[in-house]
């Protein structure tokens, strides 16, 4: 990873910290991924991050709702909605609150 990439993921965590104490680097990353990717499907994203489903459970579970059984947060910046091709399945897309802070991360 080339320094300016480094520097701008550290200066968008600490936005993201701003809004929200307890994110971490991997939560940004998500939500940078599904900003300029989504909306995914939960294995898609597990496949282009290369997480696993315990992983998940740690790292995008808090994004929806603030908190799981291993953490809480206030965390709300992301929800899952049908798939298009297959109602069955849900996508995970970034919601209005999650824009407004991945927006405010980029521009500081």
């Amino acid at each position: 990873m080339s320094e300016v990439k480094a520097a701008s993921l550290i200066n968008a965590l600490q936005v993201f910290r701003e809004i929200d104490s307890s994110l971490t680097i991997d939560q940004l990353i998500v939500l940078l991924t599904l900003s300029k990717e989504g909306p995914l499907r939960s294995v898609d994203l597990k496949q282009k991050l290369n997480i696993s489903h315990h992983e998940y459970a740690d790292i995008v579970e808090p994004l929806y709702n603030g908190h799981t059984i291993r953490k809480k947060s206030n965390a709300s910046f992301i929800e899952a909605g049908p798939y298009a091709d297959d109602p069955r399945q849900r996508v995970i897309f970034v919601n209005d609150d999650g824009k407004k802070a991945v927006e405010t991360a980029l521009e500081g």
